[in-house]
């Protein structure tokens, strides 16, 4: 019990006592696709690949019968243990337009994999934003502003597979100075994503 709290703590971004100033925890690779049909964007699917050692952690206590894969059983033990909890911390992503800011609170879909000794997440962040003749511009982040855990963006695309060819859309990443966390030391990365009917 003990490991499993501070497995959740650690995936939470949770500076736990006396690491405050610490390096990261747990590295991430974060890959992200956004979603788009008729109307225009859906959401985000997104895929975050953990470093060996904290997936050897997880795997040690969510795998119960060590048979190397997740069943369905383990994989909703694991999201109730060490995934839902991130809903207080807005599962680290960030979706802003200039006119508004997107609260995010759910996620759709969840599922987590062992792969070459990772665990890998996949889910679901339903947001709509509605496609029109005058381009609508998106900035997405994904970053945990405790540093705690180091979220790298690895690969990203629009996916228009839903309804191809009604919404044409374009992406690009940039670093955002700006909002530099942990002591000002880190920039962001956010995906510019512009789109119109």
């Amino acid at each position: 019990m003990k490991r499993l709290l501070v497995c959740s703590l650690l995936l939470m971004g949770v500076v736990l006592p006396g690491t405050a100033g610490a390096h990261p925890h747990i590295f991430i690779e974060n890959s992200v696709r956004v979603m788009f049909d008729g109307a225009g964007m859906t959401g985000l699917a997104v895929r975050w690949i953990f470093d060996e050692m904290f997936s050897a952690t997880m795997i040690e206590e969510f795998d119960g019968n060590k048979d190397g894969t997740f069943s369905t059983a383990e994989v909703e033990a694991l999201r109730k243990g060490a995934f839902s909890n991130l809903e207080n911390y807005h599962y680290f992503t960030y979706i802003s337009t200039a006119a508004k800011t997107y609260e995010i609170t759910r996620v759709e879909n969840f599922h987590a994999v062992i792969k070459n000794h990772k665990i890998i997440y996949t889910f679901f962040v339903p947001c709509k934003i509605q496609a029109s003749s005058k381009p609508a511009k998106v900035t997405i982040a994904v970053y945990d502003e405790t540093y705690y855990s180091d979220i790298a963006l690895t690969t990203y695309t629009c996916d228009h597979t839903a309804a191809p060819g009604i919404v044409s859309s374009s992406i690009k990443e940039i670093e955002n100075a700006g909002k530099s966390y942990y002591f000002g030391q880190i920039a962001p990365v956010e995906l510019i994503v512009t789109f119109k009917r």
